[in-house]
């Protein structure tokens, strides 16, 4: 007899565990989150397709019982998350085997090293954002500051940046523009900072050789890719002296220091330039991965485009679906005002990047684009690191995660606008712009409703939705013609960053 109320999450989960029973056994493992079951088997590398092995449910078993105990002796049943969620936590850093191989000192010593990350894990609220830099250590006494301020960082003994890439910035428009700001951070700290980087580190043994050979002669290590988060989190937790920073959002992590840009201002800007230029109401949007932050610069364009054109449909497509053509798509569906990726490939010649024109001869015009200064950013958390005001977490508790969310107010996201723009379009752009940043107008305040006629804000709330909200967005705007994409629809590299930071249903 299964419960019916399929809406609830807690039925949701227990679903979930009939299907794990039936290939695996157990009744000890008690998740809280869904999609946990299958995240467990995928950690073992083994799905639920079929029944497991007598032997391996045998070792699953003993390594819960093994971890369940160490886990409840050191407190964990004062946290606010079950055994079984902790052991899932656990297992994303460390082998399974540990707990079957090595000595009770041992593994407990483990699970003592990823204690925050069970702390963090048991918080709702569990990722702080920070909206601005805090570029300088906040004294508790201000009159010692000038005997207390010392110099961590010389010619002679630099900061030492290390930067790991997954990709080659020749190939990567995402990797080129990190690399840009590697440069730039080099050239404004005149040798007072060194870096270095390491390119296609796209496999864990590449990236855990990269770590071990420069992890003893680096004081930073940068990762630009939110598919490296859970590499990086195994290096910070073997490495503490470390400072690891993964560019991502909405990943919980207390080892790792997340940051990413508010690129959804940008998206708005841009949203309603698009809007205020298109003549037949049509708008094309190429995306490239639905994972966190993405679906709010969709819905942050959509916006824009629709307060300049309240008829004006934004049509959405994806370059990383298997065998899409966005470029066709948008031809055949008379759309010539796109808004295209946001970098281009240092080796690719085109001009359909940022938001552009096509005529009917297929002629391409350049009107904006968005621009990450990621050399701005890099600078920003380098004067961080150097005023040694890095152990400042701005206010969050011990036990949250912390996520550098700037934009253009600290200056990192702008948009570059064409000088063949009329004279009214720029002033347009310009004012939302400067209300903006006086806080007085945002996309996600108001009335929101997606594709399905759901209010998802009535308007009558104060404020706009909270950056937890934003970020986590798994619903598209009504006037977005297109969908998310199921993860059997994605390109092998899509699917291994939505396994990361996806908004889709695995």
């Amino acid at each position: 007899i299964l419960p019916s109320d399929h809406d609830n999450p807690e039925v949701q989960i227990y679903d979930e565990f009939v299907e794990f029973f039936r290939a695996v056994p157990l009744y000890d493992l008690i998740f809280t989150q869904k999609g946990s079951y299958k995240k467990l088997a995928e950690l073992l590398g083994r799905s639920l397709d079929k029944p497991w092995a007598d032997e391996d449910v045998k070792d699953l078993k003993g390594a819960y019982t093994a971890f369940e105990i160490a886990f409840l002796a050191k407190g964990g049943g004062s946290l606010s998350i079950s055994a079984a969620d902790a052991f899932l936590v656990y297992l994303g850093i460390y082998d399974m085997n540990t707990l079957l191989e090595e000595t009770p000192k041992s593994y407990t010593d483990k699970i003592a090293s990823v204690w925050d990350e069970f702390l963090v894990e048991a918080r709702d609220d569990n990722i702080a954002f920070v909206e601005n830099p805090t570029l300088e250590k906040k004294d508790v006494i201000p009159i010692l500051t000038p005997l207390l301020k010392k110099t961590l960082y010389t010619k002679e003994k630099p900061l030492r940046i290390t930067y790991i890439y997954d990709k080659d910035p020749e190939n990567s428009s995402w990797i080129y523009g990190h690399e840009l700001g590697r440069n730039q951070v080099t050239d404004k700290f005149e040798g007072l900072v060194y870096t270095r980087s390491f390119s296609n580190c796209d496999t864990e043994e590449k990236f855990a050789e990269t770590v071990d050979k420069i992890a003893e002669v680096s004081d930073v290590i940068v990762t630009p890719s939110p598919a490296q988060m859970d590499m990086t989190l195994k290096a910070a937790v073997k490495y503490p002296q470390v400072k690891f920073l993964n560019c991502s959002i909405n990943l919980s992590h207390n080892a790792v220091r997340t940051y990413y840009g508010r690129m959804y201002e940008a998206k708005f800007l841009m949203g309603a330039l698009a809007g205020s230029i298109c003549e037949n109401h049509r708008v094309g949007y190429v995306a490239d991965y639905p994972i966190f932050g993405t679906v709010a610069n969709i819905n942050a364009f959509a916006i824009g485009a629709a307060l300049a054109d309240p008829e004006c449909k934004v049509y959405l497509t994806w370059t990383a679906v298997e065998n899409t053509d966005w470029r066709r798509e948008m031809w055949e569906q008379n759309i010539r005002v796109s808004s295209g990726p946001d970098l281009i490939k240092p080796t690719e010649v085109t001009r359909e990047y940022g938001i552009y024109r096509k005529d009917d001869y297929g002629n391409v015009y350049n009107l904006a684009m968005p621009v990450w200064d990621w050399g701005k950013y890099y600078e920003l958390i380098v004067q961080t690191i150097l005023n040694d005001a890095w152990p400042e977490k701005s206010g969050a508790p011990s036990d949250q995660a912390l996520n550098y969310w700037w934009g253009m107010s600290a200056g990192v996201i702008d948009v570059i606008l064409s000088q063949h723009l009329s004279y009214y379009s720029n002033k347009m752009v310009d004012a939302i712009r400067r209300a903006l940043l006086a806080g007085i107008m945002h996309p996600f305040a108001g009335k929101l409703v997606d594709q399905n006629g759901r209010v998802i804000r009535s308007g009558q709330e104060e404020g706009h939705m909270t950056n937890e909200e934003i970020v986590s967005m798994d619903w598209l705007n009504d006037n977005v013609v297109g969908s998310l994409p199921s993860e059997w629809q994605l390109t092998e590299t899509g699917k291994k960053t939505v396994k990361i930071s996806g908004v889709i249903e695995k």
